[in-house]
């Protein structure tokens, strides 16, 4: 569940945020002043954003939010003003603060940015990870530490990126793309009401399901006619292969990848692979990343088949349905995506 601390002395302000945020299943914590938030923050590192308010009794929000990136704690940091004025903006950024809301506060837009910086704040808690990993295994010394940092800053970043180009490396032999099955799958979480943080980590690790594509042979992979049965068995081990590369990591996303590569084959009847799981025994993000695998199987080109347009592949999405193929519930909250869907793949 999301953790989000409020640093803000507005007792009114801090009961409507602390109330519309539970009511979201966020979990809250609460802060009136800058000195116990840093206190919060240093005893508790699974807070994942601060909300916090430039007019502050004693430390103001601006020096907070400075002392929190100083502090490398691993949040994202959203700083709240009554002030619009463009210094006040850029003095926050330059501070460290990630994002500025203006009061009174829109919970809608709240909602919008939260959703946002959750998306980012996974890499800054990898980058957190890595940096004790060095204090712990390696006798450096702070300011080296810095040093290697600044250097990587966007390390954790541009590894996900890097795993993204081995992704669509081996999945652009056969036309794949990637970022619409991860889009794909991330709208259909949010369509099942799943949670914000829920949605973004499936869109983040969808795009990763086929990478066990990497140890199975090129001529299986591009081969323009049916497989025999030897090479269905071949291929059928890229799940296995994938789950292995990306599996054993303490990183949700890619703990999540592992599961999406190892279960998008499986089928709500039971006849998919690897390991023929029937209904709900086949973990959610497994269902959606395998419906979204399949709609882009169908409007894409393959080396042993044409693509089909989309309203094609809606009619056969649904007669899979039918077949209790894919379960009835992500068909049909995909079917309230067909539109955009269209948009994506047919401009």
């Amino acid at each position: 569940m999301p953790k989000i601390l409020i640093v803000e002395d507005d007792r009114a302000t801090v009961a409507l945020l602390k109330k519309y945020l539970e009511f979201r299943n966020y979990s809250v914590g609460i802060a009136y002043d800058a000195y116990k938030a840093l206190e919060m923050l240093s005893e508790d590192e699974s807070y994942d954003l601060v909300l916090m308010d430039i007019l502050l009794p004693g430390m103001n929000g601006i020096n907070a939010a400075k002392a929190i990136k100083e502090n490398d704690y691993p949040v994202t940091v959203i700083i709240i003003s009554a002030f619009s004025d463009e210094e006040f903006v850029s003095e926050a950024v330059a501070a460290g603060a990630d994002d500025f809301l203006i009061k009174p506060i829109k919970l809608d837009l709240l909602e919008t940015r939260i959703n946002l910086a959750r998306k980012a704040n996974s890499f800054s808690k990898y980058r957190r990870k890595f940096i004790d990993a060095l204090k712990s295994k390696n006798d450096l010394s702070r300011q080296t530490i810095d040093s290697l940092m600044a250097d990587n800053a966007d390390l954790s970043h541009e590894i996900m990126m890097k795993l993204y180009v081995v992704a669509d490396y081996e999945t652009r032999k056969n036309n794949k793309d990637s970022t619409k099955i991860g889009w794909i799958a991330g709208r259909l979480a949010e369509m099942l009401n799943l949670a914000p943080d829920v949605c973004a980590t499936i869109q983040f690790a969808a795009p990763l399901k086929d990478i066990g594509f990497i140890g199975v042979n090129d001529g299986i992979l591009s081969k323009p006619s049916k497989l025999t049965s030897e090479e269905t068995e071949i291929m059928r081990k890229h799940v296995e292969i994938g789950r292995d590369i990306l599996g054993g990591s303490s990183s949700g996303i890619l703990k999540m990848a592992a599961s999406i590569a190892y279960a998008h084959h499986e089928r709500y009847d039971g006849s998919g692979y690897p390991l023929g799981l029937k209904g709900d025994e086949i973990p959610l993000e497994g269902q959606i990343g395998g419906i979204a695998d399949t709609l882009d199987a169908m409007v894409t080109w393959r080396p042993y088949k044409e693509k089909k347009n989309v309203d094609d592949a809606f009619i056969e999405i649904v007669e899979l349905k039918s077949k209790n193929i894919f379960k009835s519930e992500i068909v049909e909250a995909l079917l309230t995506m067909k539109s955009e869907i269209k948009v994506k793949y047919e401009r």
